[in-house]
């Protein structure tokens, strides 16, 4: 698949690794769902395709692109597929091993006349969902597979929410507010609710200062108190983060 090409780069070049450690286990027999991927140049779908596996289905709210790295793929691996659909409107019959989302969970809910993030009679105007990201976690859980080593593996940005345009609007002409960083508040609000799904949690924070070195960081680099740190262009703090179903004997004796 020489011609399937791809680039690790910025939040990629933390955000890929992570991904290939949480894979560590992936078999043959594994059913795999990548939300937000409908072009393939980053190296997520790559890293899936790095090991065995049965099938990978590929998802996003936009069509996928023509041409794309994506499309070589499918065509000569029927292994891979793709469907163009609201996530939130996944069908639930379907089980999944492992459910990968790569710096995607943060547009989940925004949509603008610029960037359709709805399907049907909401897309084409501003219209926002705060907790649609929140929605979409819960129906993660409702498609993972109760194999014990199945995952569901999301990064986001983390850090004090934006609410302003793109600072280069006057060339690049997008007026989308960069609405969801994670903060500690958001954070901890995720990790309620999921407690309440009897979801195990593991989780790693990184930061970088120049989109090239990453260090590991942990939760404080959320805090006001690091807010000068953030990069005002495109985040440079990742929130790193691994859902598992915790097993039943250990629900049982709660």
């Amino acid at each position: 698949m020489n011609e399937a090409t791809f680039e690790i780069k910025g939040t990629k070049l933390v955000e890929i690794p992570y991904l290939k450690n949480e894979l560590y286990h992936q078999s043959s027999s594994d059913n795999i769902l990548i939300v937000g991927e409908r072009i393939a140049t980053e190296g997520i779908l790559q890293t899936v395709l790095e090991n065995d596996f049965n099938t990978c289905l590929c998802t996003d709210i936009m069509p996928m692109g023509c041409g794309s790295t994506l499309e070589k793929i499918i065509k000569k691996d029927n292994r891979v597929s793709f469907i163009q659909e609201d996530f939130i409107e996944t069908n639930e019959q379907q089980q999944y091993d492992y459910i990968i989302c790569i710096n995607v969970l943060e547009h989940f809910g925004m949509n603008f006349a610029e960037f359709h993030g709805f399907s049907g009679a909401l897309a084409g105007d501003d219209y926002i969902r705060w907790n649609h990201d929140l929605r979409a976690i819960q129906k993660m859980i409702a498609l993972l597979n109760d194999n014990p080593k199945s995952k569901i593996i999301i990064t986001v940005p983390a850090g004090s929410p934006i609410l302003s345009g793109d600072v280069n609007i006057e060339k690049t002409g997008n007026k989308m507010p960069m609405l969801r960083r994670y903060d500690w508040v958001r954070i901890e609000l995720i990790k309620d609710m999921i407690k309440d799904a009897c979801i195990n949690i593991e989780e790693k924070y990184y930061y970088s200062a120049d989109f090239v070195e990453w260090y590991e960081g942990d939760e404080s680099i959320t805090n006001l108190e690091y807010v000068h740190l953030q990069n005002p262009h495109t985040p440079n703090m990742i929130w790193a983060f691994t859902l598992n179903k915790k097993k039943k004997e250990v629900i049982d004796e709660k």
